[in-house]
């Protein structure tokens, strides 16, 4: 038995290189079946409230099959990237692996440029629904949605040439216009829809008071707002990524992560939308206090029969005020003082124009609502 200590086939590079597949590999596939789960859950939720009578629905709908589709492409692309590099590291010298790599890296190119447009739409039409048209926002969210087509198509091209010409150096500005682009959208669009939101509850505060708990309305911007700063983050260390701060490995990560969050972010947003849930709701379940008013009656003369009943008062969100009204049977020939009446009168005129107010509040409330409704008439 020799004594001489066994070589390895691998370097300790490739080893680690190996090891950074695996993983990354792993991660992916536990993000695509999240994807796959999630884009289930949302087609059946749209199908189920009606695609036919909706556009919005039928076109949500088309776009998370679409970027599935896409996501199936990428995952599969870099499973084939992942096995060629393995695969070479064998030192076979009949073994090419150049023409596999080569036609996988062009199909995540484009599969992935897809997913980011895609999700880019979703993001710039959920604010452009909110605004009327020929407005500012709008122009600037077109401006956008062309910005970053243009930098997708460009970066593409450049990516492509990169893989099939050995000669040609893809220059580091070029590099970093695709993630800048995405971000810059991103932050337009949550930065207006956070002044919506601010618009909105400025509105409610004027007309309603101040609610410890928010509308349905309200709750949904604030979602978007939130879900959007979150993904303005993820674009943030992507591009972090691509400058160089960040190191080789966490690149890595944030690449394979970023195409399949494209896909998860906007059925995240669906669904709960459609179960009208936001962080603030799930943690802290606020309670709409509203001041119940509080109305003094006369007494009733002495020897009289009292009978109280509840009046319930709408107030717009579904919450109502309890009025306590009281109805007075008197005997024969007793009756109340004038006084009395009188009062009774001033107070029924409070309660009437009380009542009167808080209908045109509510009218006006469900108005803003329907025509400013950050979801439009048929989001989901």
């Amino acid at each position: 038995m020799s004594d001489e200590p066994l070589q390895s086939v691998l370097t300790s590079d490739d080893a680690f290189g190996v090891e950074t597949i695996i993983v990354t590999e792993s991660i992916e596939g536990l993000l695509y079946g999240l994807e796959f789960f999630l884009t289930f859950c949302t087609g059946y939720l749209l199908v189920r409230q009606g695609v036919r009578n909706s556009t919005a629905r039928f076109f949500l709908l088309i776009a998370i099959a679409i970027m599935l589709v896409d996501s199936t492409a990428v995952f599969a692309g870099n499973i084939v990237f992942g096995v060629v590099q393995i695969k070479g590291l064998v030192g076979d010298s009949n073994y090419d692996p150049t023409p596999a790599m080569a036609i996988a890296s062009i199909v995540l190119c484009v599969f992935v440029r897809i997913s980011y447009l895609l999700g880019d739409i979703i993001v710039v039409w959920r604010a452009w629904i909110l605004f009327d048209k020929w407005s500012f926002a709008r122009i600037l969210l077109t401006l956008c949605m062309l910005l970053s087509f243009g930098v997708a198509v460009v970066s593409a091209v450049f990516d492509i040439r990169t893989v099939l010409d050995d000669n040609f150096v893809f220059s580091t500005p070029v590099r970093y216009l695709l993630p800048v682009a995405l971000l810059f959208t991103n932050v337009v669009t949550t930065v207006l829809i956070g002044y919506k939101s601010w618009q909105y509850r400025a509105f409610i505060k004027v007309h309603l008071g101040e609610m410890n708990r928010k509308s349905k309305v309200e709750g949904i911007l604030i979602l978007l707002v939130e879900s959007g700063s979150l993904y303005c983050a993820l674009w943030l260390v992507s591009l972090l990524g691509v400058v160089g701060v960040l190191n080789y490995t966490v690149d890595d990560y944030v690449s394979t992560l970023a195409p399949h969050a494209e896909t998860i972010y906007p059925n995240i947003i669906i669904l709960l939308t459609t179960l009208q849930k936001t962080h603030w709701d799930t943690t802290l379940q606020g309670s709409c206090q509203i001041p119940s008013m509080s109305m003094c009656f006369a007494l009733a003369p002495i020897r009289s029969e009292t009978r109280d009943l509840n009046r319930s008062v709408p107030v717009g969100f579904g919450q109502s005020h309890v009025i306590p009204t009281t109805i007075n049977h008197h005997e024969p020939g007793v009756g109340p003082s004038s006084s009395s009446v009188s009062l009774k009168e001033d107070q029924s005129h409070q309660v009437e124009q009380e009542y009167k107010h808080r209908e045109e509040v509510a009218v006006a409330v469900r108005r803003i609502q329907s025509n400013h409704s950050p979801l439009g008439t048929s989001y989901v």
